[in-house]
């Protein structure tokens, strides 16, 4: 069964037509896809990322550590800014795409919600004083 978002009620009373989407039930549409697209273009809208899971990294380690686990180099990254980059094994494989962004004293790792519990068993495995937390 999927997992439902934490704002179905908010989508329920607005007209959501719902899917699954990677085992959780987001909204799909809200009547006319078209017509939604369109308005978006024109204005501004919101999407549901309750799908997505979120990585702060924090201390006086987090470039030391992350640069040796993502394909990517984080230190010419500036606060406010971010980059799209993939979690590599010890041998370089790939074990899944990230986002990261960079703030004045961390750096936020999005990525989708079912690749959390194998990335944070890969995070474990390198483990320094560097603090990280999840679900921010």
């Amino acid at each position: 069964m999927s997992k439902p978002s934490p704002l179905i009620s908010v989508h329920q009373s607005n007209g959501a037509t719902f899917a699954d989407y990677e085992g959780w039930r987001l909204p799909r549409h809200f009547g006319d896809p078209a017509e939604e697209y369109a308005s978006i273009r024109r204005t501004v809208g919101l999407l549901d990322f309750s799908n997505r899971a979120v990585l702060e990294f924090t201390g006086a380690d987090r470039l030391s550590y992350l640069q040796g686990l993502i394909s990517n180099d984080l230190r010419p990254l500036a606060s406010g800014y971010g980059i799209y980059a993939a979690f590599l094994s010890q041998q370089g494989k790939v074990l899944g795409d990230c986002r990261v962004l960079a703030t004045d004293d961390s750096f936020i790792v999005d990525l989708w919600e079912p690749l959390k519990p194998k990335i944070l068993d890969h995070l474990n495995r390198y483990l320094v004083p560097t603090r990280w937390r999840s679900g921010i």
